[in-house]
């Protein structure tokens, strides 16, 4: 798989501050799942569709530089976002009190 620059990554949405934005509006539409009551794998299948739900929403943003980063298959650095996401998620998570 290709490598990203970090110019090219941060065209794309791969930042704290666009991660931050997303979820920011996400949440106001309460278009991400409740984490609250949540344990072990429940919790931690609720966390990975909030950073896919992110994901989606950088992407959607985004979509004319996924489309050159990606071409055919606007997929292919997908699971690099949401791998991205998921690190910064705990901050994410104390800023929104979710």
């Amino acid at each position: 798989m290709a490598r990203l620059g970090f110019f090219q990554r941060r065209q794309m949405g791969f930042t704290l501050r666009a991660v931050i934005s997303s979820a920011r509006k996400l949440s106001r539409e309460q278009s991400l799942p409740s984490l609250t009551g949540l344990e072990g794998q429940d919790l931690e299948a609720a966390k990975a569709s909030m950073a896919e739900t992110i994901a989606a929403d950088i992407m959607e943003q985004n979509k004319e530089e996924w489309a050159k980063a990606c071409g055919d298959d606007p997929t292919t650095f997908i699971e690099d976002l949401i791998a991205f996401i998921m690190q910064i998620l705990p901050f994410i998570l104390a800023i929104f009190g979710l």
